[in-house]
């Protein structure tokens, strides 16, 4: 709890010269969110002027409200070269709003754990509603989303040490031009770091936009949802990224064209600098750039889906980064007169992809204007080690040409499933091999050899479930070694840009008292160590139970890391039946925990953790030495099922037009069965021996006791699906459909049947059920 100075009982005014005026203490300042921001609790006006708000703390909402609940602006701002200084704002939808306030200072100022929504993606299913989407804000759409500080039309501002934890958007400028954002940390948010619309000329310097981040469950399903560090969208042009580190986030880096280029192929986000930057452990892509012209040089990027996504983009540079432990460290589609040169690739499964689909959508606009066959890239001077699949991928590109490549350790130099003409290959694999830079060489090695240790080590350590699945800190952390530099500039690349990019801003040296914002080697670095709940990524400031998935300790055998900050747990309670390997321990550690499969309801475990400062997801602190409790809570209600499998024939059989012919179908032998206690199920090929990949369907039949009561029933279907309760039908979507869940209310008690009819059209496809309690 907290005691305020006071409650706003109505929108307060300020100008110039009113500072000593303004109320001091934590204040309750609620009020209703207008749309485009008008109203507000506080309201700064004047002209270069100065506002300092020490010893204020501005909130919208009490510090119990869930971050849901918030509402209103906190600071409207109006007027030329205001400037804020000390600002505590929290509680709020918008934590300050400024339009037209050109040379808008905001420094030392701390907008944390202001609005974000209640996610409802879980560790064990994505819900496709939490996906973001930021195409327009020409009316400033982007504003349903919240944001911590919302600038529009505020050219020349300068934001320095701001501070957004706990929230969903960071900071968001629209047409706001020559700003400079640095020596601030935007960490653990929702959904966006910082995002920018129609915004150009700005620089981006210095600056944490660590863990923001959604749609992640480690080793379940990596999404991302649209949420990233850094946001570059519609017609922004030469800002510069430097010196960022923007790991952990959905994306690292999105640009995107906007909607103007795809109707009309004309502008993009063009000519921005991306330098220097760390944009690893992104589920998605490391860079996503699409539609546009753009430089990237001396990134690092580890641990990512794509390193580098690089859609249809063309005349781009990416020169001096380094790749690491990606799925495919460049995947570039459609793209045209683009140069790859000079960049280390370190044990990533594939190294550079490039592709043209076969077709484009004839109604599309960007096709019918602009080149976009996959033509005359240069992949140049790159440097590849340890390459698990292919070091080169290309499928219907022209005139693409390799040349003087380096490549060491790899399963295959070149694969491609379709032509590529006028391929051009200067040096073969055997003239590479033989080439390799000797000192290049012994600089790398050890980093390799000691890389490919740590990770037989984690895949080889059979009888140790901890290094199996990673649980080994050091030998994690081992992988991510690295010895890129950002501060300093690789020699040619003021040439290359020159050259290349002639339009993209010069090289920044690093700023004059900008700090050092890249993750240090102590500090946690993976993406396992991404771990989103319903309020979003977790930040580690609250002592916190996770479960990790174990498959060798059995169903019954939970293996929990207890996280937060240092300090002691001791055992509180917990459910009758259940049992902790020990009752006491350390934070951070870990815990195994034996749950019965016999258990039903509501299972339960408390422990009290002592240690240090605390700071919940709500942002309510706890001081060092203060008791806090925290634990573990799962609705159990095991169904036996039994799932039966049957392929048909989509044209004689479909379950839709041809109900009698499919039922002939589900009348005879399966082709498979499967029998456990879970319905999870989902598919992107054959679900098993004998089943297609394609046109196949299930029945699933489960029995169960329930504790008598209401409960609701979530299915989540992906095609067609049919559920009968006791022999009676309470769902239906018999149709052709994305992932959809829909939750059912049902009244319980005592032994029950369910029965789950699914069919499968093509694609990807899942059937899930699982019920908890009414709320």
């Amino acid at each position: 709890m907290f005691l305020l100075a006071g409650i706003l009982a109505a929108p307060q005014a300020y100008s110039a010269g009113q500072t000593a005026e303004l109320p001091r203490g934590e204040v309750l300042a609620p009020n209703a969110f207008v749309s485009g921001a008008q109203g507000a609790a506080l309201t700064l006006r004047g002209n270069d002027t100065s506002f300092d708000l020490s010893g204020l703390v501005l909130r919208g909402a009490s510090a119990e409200a869930e971050p849901d609940q918030r509402a209103g602006v906190g600071i409207r701002v109006f007027g030329r070269n205001v400037t804020i200084k000390n600002a505590r704002v929290h509680g709020f939808k918008v934590g300050l709003y400024a339009q037209d306030a050109p040379g808008l200072k905001i420094i030392d100022s701390d907008f944390s754990h202001n609005w974000k929504q209640r996610l409802k993606s879980g560790l064990d299913k994505e819900d496709l509603s939490d996906w973001m989407s930021y195409h327009d804000n020409d009316n400033d759409e982007w504003l349903r989303y919240g944001a911590a500080v919302y600038l529009r039309n505020c050219d020349g501002a300068e934001v320095r040490g701001l501070r957004v934890v706990g929230g969903q958007n960071g900071l968001m400028m629209a047409e706001t031009d020559g700003a400079l954002v640095w020596n601030s940390d935007i960490s653990f948010n929702s959904s966006i770091g910082i995002g920018m619309h129609r915004s150009s000329h700005n620089r981006i310097m210095h600056n944490r936009i660590d863990w923001n981040v959604r749609g992640y469950s480690h080793g379940v399903y990596n999404r991302g949802q649209d949420s990233t560090g850094i946001l570059i969208y519609e017609q922004s042009n030469k800002n510069i990224f430097a010196y960022n580190s923007v790991t952990h986030g959905g994306d690292g880096f999105f640009l995107w064209a906007g909607q103007d280029t795809m109707e009309t192929g004309a502008g993009g986000c063009n000519d921005n600098l991306v330098y220097g930057n760390d944009f690893s452990h992104a589920p998605t892509n490391g860079i996503e750039a699409t539609f546009s012209r753009n430089a990237f040089v001396n990134n690092l990027m580890m641990e990512c889906w794509h390193g580098i996504w690089g859609g249809y983009s063309y005349d781009s540079l990416a020169y001096a980064n380094v790749f690491a432990h990606n799925a495919e460290a460049i995947a570039w589609e459609h793209g045209q007169s683009n140069l790859i040169e000079g960049n280390d690739f370190i044990r990533n499964r594939q190294g550079i992809v490039m592709w043209r689909k076969p077709s484009e959508d004839p109604n599309w606009g960007y096709p019918k204007r602009r080149d976009t066959r996959a033509v005359e890239n240069t992949l140049a001077r790159n440097r590849f080690w340890d390459t698990e699949d292919a070091v080169f991928v290309l499928n219907r590109t022209e005139r693409t040409m390799l040349a003087f490549n380096q490549v060491e350790r790899t399963g295959r130099l070149l694969r491609s499933d379709s032509e590529n003409p006028n391929l051009m290959v200067q040096a073969s694999s055997a003239t590479l091999a033989a080439s390799t830079d000797s000192a290049f060489e012994a600089l790398f090695q050890a980093k390799i050899d000691s890389s490919a240790k740590a990770q037989d080590s984690i895949l080889n350590g059979a009888g140790n479930a901890k290094r199996v699945l990673e649980y080994d800190s050091e030998v994690y952390a081992s992988l991510f070694e690295t010895d890129w530099t950002p501060w300093k500039v690789p020699a040619k690349a003021p040439q290359k840009l020159a050259e290349k990019t002639p339009g993209v801003p010069a090289i920044p040296a690093p700023l004059k008292g900008g700090m050092n914002p890249f993750l240090k080697p102590h500090e946690l670095r993976g993406r396992r160590y991404i771990l989103v709940d319903e309020w979003g990524p977790y930040d580690f400031q609250s002592p916190r139970l996770w479960r990790r998935a174990v498959p060798e300790l059995g169903a019954s055998n939970y293996l929990f890391e207890v996280l937060g900050p240092p300090g002691k747990w001791r055992l509180k309670s917990a459910t009758e039946g259940i049992t902790l390997a020990q009752t006491v321990g350390s934070v951070p550690g870990e815990v195994l925990i034996r749950v019965p499969e016999v258990l039903n309801g509501q299972v339960k475990v408390e422990l009290e953790y002592v240690g240090g400062k605390t700071t919940n997801h709500r942002g309510q602190t706890a001081a060092a030495g203060q008791k806090a409790a925290f634990g573990w809570s799962e609705f159990r209600m095991p169904v036996q099922w039994t799932t039966r499998y049957w392929n048909y024939n989509a044209a004689t059989q479909d379950p839709r037009t041809a109900p009698d012919e499919w039922r002939r179908v589900i009348s005879g032998p399966p082709a498979l069965i499967e029998k456990g206690l879970e319905l999870k199920k989902a598919w992107s090929g054959s679900p098993g021996p004998g089943v297609n990949a394609n046109h196949f369907t299930t029945i699933s039949e489960g029995v169960f006791d329930a504790p008598k009561g209401r409960h609701i029933l979530d299915i989540t279907s992906d095609d067609g699906v049919r559920v009968f309760l006791d022999g009676r039908m309470i769902h239906e979507d018999w149709t052709y459909h994305g992932p959809t869940t829909v939750s059912l209310p049902v009244e319980l008690g005592g032994r029950h049947t369910l029965k789950i009819e699914h069919f499968e059209l093509d694609g990807y496809s899942t059937i899930a059920a699982s019920f908890r309690p009414a709320d």
